[in-house]
């Protein structure tokens, strides 16, 4: 099983939709109801689970490098070589999600939950666009344009591919209870990741038989 255009177009309208109304009616009275009630040490917990095998605890690059040297460990062995499009366009993926929210990151100068509980409360976005980067979740990101596109251009069990979309936001959660991010932030970076492998996917299956066609043609 892998997810479809229509599966990852479905669940990048659906994060939208959530992003918006949590803007809107959910993320400041969560910020403040985490604040109040729970220790950040839980989310600290979790992230460290995740963090450590992906090296983002050394550099905010360092899954990129884990995902590099896999890719290339599998790309030298005869047996796997035939997966080298999709693995390249997965580390593609990978690249371009995060440079896209990088960017809207600088764009939204939003601040974080624990910054904002410090503030007047009277804004959170434009807050000052060198500093506050809250949006769209980083974390969420490198974690969900690997399992994303792992899940769209492989073949997996179908308990893998839904672990593939569990895992962006179980890293989601532990920034939310960090009071690092807002839940809005985290759906934010989920809905980049989906709709962006969602093109890939598609423009994938145009330029294939596109591409097929005109190397197969016979020269006039």
């Amino acid at each position: 099983m892998n997810l479809s255009v229509k599966r990852l177009l479905q669940l990048a309208a659906a994060t939208t939709l959530v992003t918006a109304f949590a803007i809107a009616f959910i993320d400041a009275p969560m910020a403040r109801l985490l604040d109040r009630q729970l220790d950040p040490v839980v989310g600290d917990a979790m992230l460290w689970v995740i963090d450590w095998p992906a090296l983002f605890w050394l550099h905010k690059w360092g899954s990129l490098f884990v995902l590099g040297v896999i890719v290339l460990g599998l790309l030298i062995s005869p047996r796997h070589r035939h997966y080298g499009p999709q693995l390249l366009a997965l580390v593609a993926l990978h690249v371009g999600c995060r440079l896209l929210v990088n960017e809207m990151k600088g764009l939204s100068g939003r601040v974080r939950p624990s910054e904002w509980l410090k503030t007047d409360g009277s804004h959170m976005f434009w807050f000052d666009r060198s500093s506050a980067v809250a949006f769209p979740s980083g974390h969420t990101t490198q974690f969900a344009s690997i399992f994303l596109p792992l899940a769209t251009f492989f073949a997996l069990p179908r308990w893998a591919t839904y672990m593939c979309v569990v895992v962006p936001f179980v890293v989601g959660l532990a920034r939310i209870l960090q009071n690092a991010h807002f839940v809005s932030d985290v759906t934010g970076a989920v809905a980049v990741c989906a709709a962006l492998t969602a093109a890939a996917k598609s423009l994938g299956a145009w330029a294939h038989p596109w591409l097929s066609a005109r190397l197969t043609k016979n020269p006039r």
